[in-house]
């Protein structure tokens, strides 16, 4: 059995990048043959988000040949009321009863523990009571939406949420109770894998869609096989770029050039976050509006230009005497490295940096 596990899409519109990217995740399912598709919480930006894309959203799910398991995150808790229709092959598992949440294969179990307020002791007690009503002598796979607490996250990695706990869990309760593969939705940044027990895996998959600037590069879902560890697969998806361009006013190369080839390397999918920092000899306005002419048609979502001009400083005699004393050791028996004279370099830089000349 095989499973493309996704979360956190926070749909707003039709046809946008959070829109795109859940076609891209079902067109993936589609060409790795998966016999479901889960998405484990906030599949809506909002509750309201959910009801105006509800008929809209149908024809995306209607030509599948998986199922698809949905849970309820804390962005779109009340966006799956009972005889609403969300597509074929859907399953909605967001009963209040989670006894009912149950989904039973030939090959597994699969539970859906939607999003609700409670702390992990309260969690752990409902976890309980599901597991009493499943069978267990089939592989256990949990659809969960919360916050693992066994791994310390930065806050910024479940998107832009209060700092409270969103329904917080343990390793420890899904390793006593024999779960093979916890779904995870919640947390945003990047595919992230945790081991319990002797087989037991925790994954959150990522949002397969940059939602925020902190969620950087090429976006994720995670393919799971069962019985087998599960795998990542990268999305040609919208997501955000580091971009960090160091100059140095000693390369031979035209720091024009430079920044042209790094250009070059943006994912068309791709908005970038301009970082270009060192040094030139030359304007820095100039360096400025090149730059911004060569951006073109790259979509920068931010730009920071943190380069500074140090022609005043390589032209003063004390740095030429410095140059001088760094050549005539490069003569000697106590030759200089080109990483040792780089270093020395921007030391001199940095105290010239900070002294009136």
């Amino acid at each position: 059995m095989k499973i493309l596990h996704t979360a956190d899409i926070h749909i707003r519109e039709e046809g946008d990048k959070r829109w795109q990217a859940l076609e891209k995740v079902i067109e993936t399912a589609k060409e790795k043959g998966v016999d479901y598709l889960s998405i484990s919480g906030d599949l809506f930006e909002t509750d309201a988000n959910a009801d105006n894309l509800r008929p809209k959203i149908r024809g995306l799910f209607d030509d599948t040949n998986f199922n698809t398991l949905i849970i309820p995150g804390n962005h779109d808790a009340n966006a799956y009321s009972s005889g609403y229709y969300f597509g074929g092959n859907i399953e909605l598992l967001s009963n209040d009863d989670w006894s009912q949440n149950v989904v039973e294969d030939e090959k597994a179990v699969f539970i859906g523990l939607s999003f609700a307020e409670m702390d992990a002791m309260e969690f752990h007690w409902q976890l309980q009571r599901v597991l009493e009503e499943v069978n267990t002598d089939l592989p256990i796979v949990l659809l969960y939406h919360g916050e693992l607490l066994d791994a310390s996250f930065d806050r910024g990695a479940f998107g832009p949420e209060e700092s409270k706990r969103y329904m917080p869990t343990r390793l420890s309760f899904f390793a006593e109770a024999n779960i093979e593969y916890v779904l995870a939705g919640h947390f945003h940044s990047n595919f992230n894998v945790r081991k319990y027990g002797e087989n037991g895996f925790f994954i959150y998959p990522g949002s397969p869609v940059s939602i925020t600037s902190r969620e950087t590069g090429k976006r994720q879902a995670a393919l799971i096989e069962l019985g087998e560890d599960p795998g990542d697969i990268n999305l040609d998806t919208f997501h955000y770029q580091e971009l960090k361009i160091h100059l140095n006013a000693f390369d031979q190369r035209d720091p024009i050039q430079v920044i042209e080839q790094e250009l070059d390397t943006v994912d068309p999918k791709a908005a970038v976050l301009l970082e270009i920092s060192g040094t030139i000899t030359g304007s820095e306005q100039d360096m400025v509006e090149k730059v911004e002419e060569l951006i073109g048609e790259v979509d920068v979502a931010s730009s920071e230009y943190l380069f500074k001009d140090i022609s005043q400083i390589v032209s003063h005699p004390v740095f030429d005497l410095f140059e001088q004393h760094l050549d005539e050791l490069s003569e000697s028996e106590e030759e200089v490295s080109e990483t040792k004279r780089e270093e020395l370099r921007q030391m001199v830089i940095q105290a010239m940096s900070e002294v009136d000349l």
